[in-house]
């Protein structure tokens, strides 16, 4: 974990070890009502000849108290009891209850998806499955979040389209949402609440790496969104509300030379491509992130092949940080 040295400072300290390890490579981050950074990772509990002993389980990590340290990893366990069908649950995603409380989600060894919920007083719930149409599927790759009227919001990866699941009200069940079927989807999907109470969904179309976008208005259907941009790079990619546009947002990813592309996206954007100026020479790794520091400018993040953290600043240039 890097940690900036003032609010908007563009300056680092870190790395710092969190343990917890040894993890899959990916982490879900969420702050709670209180300020506190919690994460979610999958662990390898287990790993060896006999298939019975390569076990996965579910951990958290949470701050004893804003800007304080970091307590102890803590196990949420599995979906599956079964060990060899647990190998098959997926990394975690997770998003905060009306009332602040999280929620994390799985993909289980059924191809469904599993959740789990933090009670107020910081127990947690069983795993649950959630409903689903017959035949559905999901792959590797799930997005969540909390829409602005307080629902949450999870869609995930199929073979033919990108299934959605809504709250029926504020802290209530999840359910599959109703509406027009997405296009079939070439990689996990992002997702971004916007401050006007719509969803913007984007991934990449299949055979092209094409960006596809949708909107879900506050009328509850998903609408295309005209990028009209090539596809550029492969992998994952991040999105941002734009504080500077007026309902835009900016979409990051990993280009074809190793580095990093944006471009505008959303309500009043001209879509169009613009390399990152300054990346590290290298290939950058990982999907790289992207989010609004105190000042409210928008701020890339990725690693490095050393494991180095770069930061680029919109408006104030670039800057690596040593790891």
């Amino acid at each position: 974990m890097w940690t900036e040295t003032a609010p908007g400072s563009g300056r680092w300290t870190g790395p710092q070890q969190l343990g917890g390890g040894p993890l899959v490579p990916h982490l879900a981050v969420s702050l709670t009502k209180d300020g506190r950074w919690q994460l979610f990772g999958e662990r390898i509990a287990g790993l060896g000849p006999d298939p019975d002993g390569n076990r996965r389980e579910i951990v958290a990590l949470e701050q004893t108290r804003p800007g304080g340290p970091f307590g102890t990893w803590t196990s949420l366990g599995n979906p599956e009891r079964d060990p060899v069908r647990g190998r098959h649950v997926g990394a975690p995603v997770v998003a905060r209850n009306a009332d602040g409380t999280a929620q994390v989600f799985v993909r289980d060894w059924a191809k469904g998806v599993s959740t789990r919920r933090q009670l107020p007083g910081g127990a947690w719930t069983d795993w649950k499955g959630l409903p689903a149409e017959r035949g559905l599927e999901v792959q590797e790759g799930l997005a969540a979040v909390t829409a602005a009227d307080g629902r949450v919001h999870l869609v995930g990866a199929g073979h033919d389209t990108v299934h959605h699941w809504v709250q029926d009200r504020p802290g209530g069940e999840l359910a599959p949402a109703r509406g027009l079927a997405l296009p079939a989807p070439a990689d996990p999907p992002a997702l971004l609440a916007q401050p006007d109470g719509s969803l913007l969904l984007l991934y990449r179309e299949p055979r092209t790496s094409r960006p596809l976008a949708h909107r879900l208005g506050t009328d509850g259907g998903w609408e295309a969104q005209d990028l009209d941009i090539a596809g550029r790079g492969h992998g994952l990619m991040a999105v941002a509300t734009d504080p500077a546009g007026s309902g835009s947002a900016l979409l990051v990813t990993r280009n074809d030379n190793g580095g990093l592309s944006t471009t505008s996206v959303g309500p009043g954007a001209d879509p169009r491509w613009s390399d990152v100026a300054g990346v590290p020479r290298g290939p950058v790794v990982g999907t790289p992130s992207v989010t609004t520091d105190a000042r409210g400018r928008l701020v890339v993040a990725t690693l490095t092949a050393e494991g180095t953290l770069w930061t680029s600043t919109r408006g104030a240039g670039e800057a690596s940080h040593p790891g």
